[in-house]
């Protein structure tokens, strides 16, 4: 017998990647998670900050997580699965798996990085097609994570810009 399907099963089923999978998030049932950011800035030079740390995270409504996901049959136009809050905080710990020795974490961050924040997650479900996609008739069936925070959606991107907040001083 199969487990049900449920919000939680969801956002802790594997790594949410963007910023063509440079970037991630990895939420674990047991509230922590590891971030893997890699942040471009570009000035009169191209300069890149890394950001490998682990994460604490819980949801404001823990029921809203135990919540059941009916994925229906295949469909196709992308429905919303649920819309949560989860307050995260950004840890020093660094993740053991992590390859870099470099500079990271507190040594591009302030002490703002490292307090809780409130995020709004909707998850979607269905096909998200880009070009190629409709082009090619093609696609397949994925979830999606939407962060709003500060009252600005970021469609299918995970952006941490306010979790995350770089000194200023490089």
């Amino acid at each position: 017998m199969t487990s049900p399907v449920t919000v939680r099963s969801i956002l802790c089923e594997g790594p949410w990647l963007w910023n063509d999978g440079a970037s991630e998030v990895t939420f674990h049932e047991n509230g922590t998670g590891k971030l893997t950011l890699v942040m471009q800035l570009f000035c009169s030079t191209e300069y890149t900050c890394w950001i490998f740390a682990e994460i604490d995270w819980k949801p404001h409504n823990p029921a809203c997580l135990d919540q059941v996901i009916d994925l229906g049959n295949n469909r196709k136009q992308p429905t919303i699965l649920a819309d949560f809050t989860i307050e995260m905080t950004l840890t020093t710990r660094r993740p053991p798996d992590i390859w870099w020795k470099g500079k990271v974490n507190e040594d591009w961050l302030n002490e703002e990085a490292f307090r809780a924040k409130t995020y709004r997650i909707s998850l979607e479900h269905g096909r998200f097609r880009n070009q190629f996609d409709v082009k090619h008739n093609a696609g397949e069936l994925v979830y999606r994570m939407d962060v709003v925070t500060r009252h600005k959606a970021m469609r299918g991107h995970f952006v941490f810009l306010e979790l995350l907040r770089a000194k200023s001083d490089f």
